[in-house]
């Protein structure tokens, strides 16, 4: 879980903070400020991809431009599957290094994997780790004053966040 923080860190969270670090440097802000969008990006850039990897394996998501199940085919290693992983038994343990380390997946692999990541109740734990991340980055706004911007802002959060209703 430590080294899946470190790679989502070092990419979508890196990039959201850049690019809302980079909106205060050019409004010329105080240092505070840029800091509190940097931590803002960064929050927001977690919660974001604890969601997208959560997409891949529910089974309530509409057409969102993602294809359900591309993750597992790559065999990515995302958030449910580490969570499925750490709490299956030998048995399941075995079945997600054949699928996900080794890429040897059969046709009705996926399907099992949702299986494992629901009876684990993965999903949800993925999400309210998302949910603690999106906080923070909600929190780091509070040094603004309530404006449009502040609200935009706010609002890309909670869309983010109900990309899985």
């Amino acid at each position: 879980e430590n080294i899946y923080f470190k790679v989502i860190k070092g990419k979508t969270a890196s990039l959201f903070s850049a690019a809302c670090q980079v909106g205060g440097i050019i409004a010329n802000l105080e240092k505070d400020k840029e800091e509190a969008l940097k931590t803002f990006g960064e929050n927001f850039g977690i919660g974001f991809q604890l969601i997208d990897d959560a997409l891949d394996y529910s089974s309530s998501i509409k057409n969102l431009g993602k294809n359900k199940g591309d993750d597992f085919k790559e065999g990515k290693i995302t958030m449910p599957i580490i969570l499925s992983y750490l709490r299956s038994n030998e048995s399941e343990k075995n079945f997600w290094n054949r699928t996900v380390k080794n890429l040897d997946q059969q046709p009705k692999d996926f399907e099992y994997a949702v299986q494992l990541i629901n009876k684990y109740n993965c999903i949800e734990d993925t999400i309210l780790r998302a949910k603690h991340f999106t906080n923070i980055a909600q929190d780091s706004l509070g040094i603004f004053q309530n404006n449009k911007y502040k609200f935009a802002l706010l609002d890309l959060v909670k869309t983010s966040l109900n990309r899985l209703s």
